[in-house]
């Protein structure tokens, strides 16, 4: 019977320890007289997102409740106090004067597990600041007028692809339309692939874009990422499906050989990642880069330029 007891009293401290964690996070804007937007309990401000309002949707209507009544606001991911910007002024000071300081983006990474996940964008600390250092020389505007004859080339073939559709289709879908040709031109620029998305809807990197944007992570495992990332580090949690990671990885190893091998120059930015190849690519040395690196790096460029490219131009046309 003393056993039995003594397990309730440990199950009740820790969810009394568990709902203390949870209030006091909870009260941290509070704390610090900084207007806030009342939290759900353990979800934050978190809770409609992915369900009931996309992100951007969520984060505007956030925006607009605290505006005007502070430089910043704050905001609760699940127990993750967030501070949201809403003066210029201090966005200038955070994205550009004092950018030294704020250069962590709080988002997840697993450089162990899921080596794709270690890119730019996410990492942070010594670590951005050691590869942006890297690569810094690769997106110079010399560098970046390099890839235009490529991407006027993808261009051509996106105009006369649309002249053939209309000439026998009144209506179609045109979001799907360009993020077949977003997806030709970051893996021809990205690859030096042809992708021939426009033409083949299922084409590989089409399929494995929508399953990168179509498949939003479970409650668990964005709770673990949000609130305890060292935690879902330490027991290998991945944000990058697996086939996704392998898709990337045989591509990249392909393209690099390859391109070694016959000694290919075509001026875009896997020439750029390879002119940057450690010998040993099991190592990231000064200036070097390992092969999960350029991995990552070729990744992100993928990731950054096909979805926001597309969605922009389906917009602008809009």
């Amino acid at each position: 019977m003393l056993e039995f007891w003594d397990v309730i009293t440990a199950v009740l401290v820790i969810c009394l320890g568990v709902l203390y964690y949870i209030k006091k996070q909870h009260s941290y804007w509070a704390d610090r007289n900084v207007p806030f937007s009342r939290p759900v309990f353990l979800y934050g401000n978190a809770k409609p997102m992915g369900r009931t309002e996309q992100a951007g949707i969520l984060f505007k209507r956030l925006y607009n409740e605290l505006k005007g009544k502070h430089p910043f606001g704050g905001i609760y991911m699940f127990t993750k106090p967030v501070a949201l910007i809403t003066d210029l002024e201090l966005l200038k000071c955070v994205f550009a004067k004092d950018f030294q300081y704020f250069h962590d983006r709080g988002t997840y990474y697993n450089e162990k597990d899921d080596p794709l996940s270690a890119h730019m964008f996410n990492l942070p600390g010594s670590k951005w600041k050691n590869l942006r250092h890297k690569l810094s020389p690769t997106f110079t505007s010399g560098k970046m007028k390099m890839m235009f004859p490529t991407i006027v080339a993808a261009g051509k073939q996106f105009n006369d692809f649309l002249h053939e559709k209309v000439s026998h289709e009144s209506e179609f879908e045109l979001k799907d339309l360009l993020a077949r040709y977003t997806t030709d031109v970051i893996g021809t620029c990205a690859f030096g692939l042809e992708c021939n998305s426009m033409r083949d809807p299922d084409a590989q990197f089409r399929v494995i874009g929508r399953k990168i944007f179509g498949n939003p992570r479970g409650m668990v495992k964005g709770f673990l990422i949000a609130t305890m990332p060292r935690f879902a580090q330490f027991i290998g949690v991945k944000e990058i499906l697996p086939e996704v990671s392998e898709f990337f990885f045989k591509v990249v190893r392909e393209t690099v050989d390859y391109r070694v091998k016959n000694n290919v120059k075509r001026n875009d930015f896997m020439d750029l990642l390879i002119q940057m190849r450690n010998p040993d690519e099991s190592k990231s040395d000064d200036g070097l880069l390992s092969f999960n690196e350029i991995a990552a790096q070729a990744f992100v460029f993928y990731l950054a330029g096909f979805e926001t490219s597309s969605t922009l131009l389906t917009w602008t046309l809009y």
